[in-house]
């Protein structure tokens, strides 16, 4: 059974991007009149400094300042057309986007650049050692192992960067962003707890907002959130990201009617996360909290992914979900999400490339194990399913997410002839799904279950169809129903099909013929 643990929270954890991609899309540039001053400072600082001693090293510094707080006049101007033709080709990129028009600069922040992170760390690592000072550079080479999960060494780039720039916004919320993914909510609530801007960037306080509500860790700033949100200083824009994360926490504190009014003023001017938060808690909600999804915010791949797939739009999901992994290399819900989406589409293929791409970063994750499972078993790659759903029985996964496993394996049983295998597999995740009252997963299983019946033409088929719409709300969601749709118009094509084991099967029923032992 396929899975996107749909139901699993979500909060505003920031994105992470390129430090350049960042900054054009305006989420680098100081928020606040209180800021200015200071900003001001960084950057006359950088050209004083290379006015004293004009070298690459400081003017890399002075380019990547002005660039990060928008900051232009006409002397920065000039430095960065100096070194448009440099022999260093991230000083000429440096320049050329220092100069570039800002209208240009948003366009071409809305186009994802597919790079290879191998070549990206050789690349920042020849830059580091002219710019060991860079915190910036530090960010993206911590991004950049993520990609590739060597969390170690993410970690200590990341702390360079930290103890270069303690206060900088784009490094605080990378360094939050890296602590999520490697399972440390902990460490990246601590970390925001004690930046010396928390209470006067909402750039800063939103993620501690968000991963504080995550880590179910009670937020001690909650009056310098509402007092930011009425600031009138501030641009609704900068405040969007703050908005959806309290607006959040407000809900799963049990104050809907005050969490739907902050996550709509969200939607007024949003990023495209507090959009795809938006999104995401309207299919939690089952209740539309904006009438479309905007069409001018960059980047709003989650966002119209999320929309598609609560509008049963498959194919329209896959396509989003695929360019949202390609923005987030890293992310394991934009895995998860998108291997679910193509697997509903029916694009077996695509769905174990997908769930392969998020293994990447996210080595031994259950629900993307299980996703490539199931596009194998759709697909009749039986013994590399087996090898799969074999190998997960050693990775940690929590019981929910043995659950779904143990459904593939239900389904693996099926597909290679041991109906009662089978069958007993998957009648006992639909009781477990039950007890724990999750009537929709439920459900799903048991419409799974009740296709298969009909595919080894046995005649348990209808009640396991009779069990799923006991499970069904009156208004299901998109997946419920189209699966409902298309066992229904199976029915009359049922038939025995002939079962041939494939070789090398038998190495994986040892072990996959016992239940696990926390269901």
């Amino acid at each position: 059974m396929s899975a996107f643990d749909g139901d699993s929270p979500r909060q505003l954890v920031p994105r992470w991007r390129p430090w350049r991609t960042t900054a054009r899309l305006g989420e680098s540039a100081s928020s606040t009149r209180r800021r200015h001053e200071a900003t001001v400072f960084d950057n006359e600082r950088a050209l004083s400094r290379f006015r004293d001693r004009p070298n690459v090293g400081r003017a890399a510094e002075l380019l990547t300042t002005a660039l990060v707080h928008d900051y232009r006049n006409e002397e920065i101007q000039a430095i960065a057309g100096d070194y448009l033709s440099d022999r260093r080709p991230l000083l000429r990129e440096l320049a050329a986007v220092t100069r570039m028009d800002p209208d240009e600069r948003v366009h071409q922040a809305a186009r994802v650049e597919h790079r290879d992170p191998r070549k990206r760390i050789a690349q920042l690592k020849v830059l580091l050692t002219r710019e060991p000072s860079n915190a910036l550079r530090w960010s993206d080479l911590a991004r950049e192992y993520t990609v590739l999960a060597q969390s170690a060494k993410a970690t200590s780039a990341i702390r360079v960067a930290l103890l270069l720039a303690p206060e900088n916004r784009f490094v605080l919320r990378s360094a939050a962003t890296l602590y999520v993914q490697i399972d440390e909510k902990d460490r990246a609530v601590r970390l925001l707890e004690t930046a010396p801007n928390l209470t006067v960037d909402p750039w800063v306080l939103a993620p501690y907002v968000a991963i504080s509500d995550l880590a179910d860790h009670k937020s001690h700033h909650h009056r310098d959130a509402v007092r930011l949100l009425q600031d009138e200083d501030i641009g609704q824009r900068d405040l969007a990201e703050l908005a959806a994360a309290l607006g959040t926490a407000e809900v799963n504190a049990g104050s809907g009617r005050r969490g739907r009014q902050l996550l709509r003023r969200s939607a007024e001017d949003p990023t495209e996360n507090s959009l795809a938060q938006v999104e995401w808690m309207s299919a939690r909600l089952r209740s539309r909290l904006v009438d479309t999804t905007l069409s001018d915010v960059l980047r709003d791949f989650e966002a119209r992914a999320r929309r598609a797939a609560y509008d049963g739009r498959w194919d329209v999901a896959v396509t989003s979900s695929s360019q949202w992994l390609d923005d987030q290399p890293f992310s394991a819900d934009a895995a998860c999400f998108g291997s679910f989406c193509a697997w509903m589409a029916k694009d077996w293929a695509k769905s174990n490339r997908i769930a392969n791409d998020g293994l990447r970063s996210n080595p031994g994750h259950p629900v993307l194990l299980n996703n490539a499972a199931v596009a194998l078993v759709e697909a009749g790659e039986l013994a590399k399913a087996g090898e799969i759903l074999s190998h997960s029985r050693g990775v940690r996964a929590q019981s929910r997410e043995r659950a779904f496993l143990a459904a593939t394996e239900g389904m693996f049983f099926f597909r290679i002839g041991m109906v009662e295998a089978g069958r007993h597999r998957y009648n006992r995740i639909i009781t477990f799904f039950e007890d724990n009252h999750e009537d929709e997963i439920a459900a799903r299983a048991a419409l799974i279950l009740a296709r298969e019946e009909i595919l080894a033409n046995t005649p348990e088929a209808h009640s396991s169809l009779r069990r799923a719409k006991a499970r069904m709300s009156a208004s299901p969601p998109a997946d419920l129903v189209t699966l409902r749709d298309r066992i229904a118009s199976l029915c009359p094509q049922a038939g025995i099909r002939p079962v041939v084991i494939p070789k090398g099967i038998e190495l994986s029923l040892d072990a996959l013929l016992k239940l696990p032992a926390t269901l």
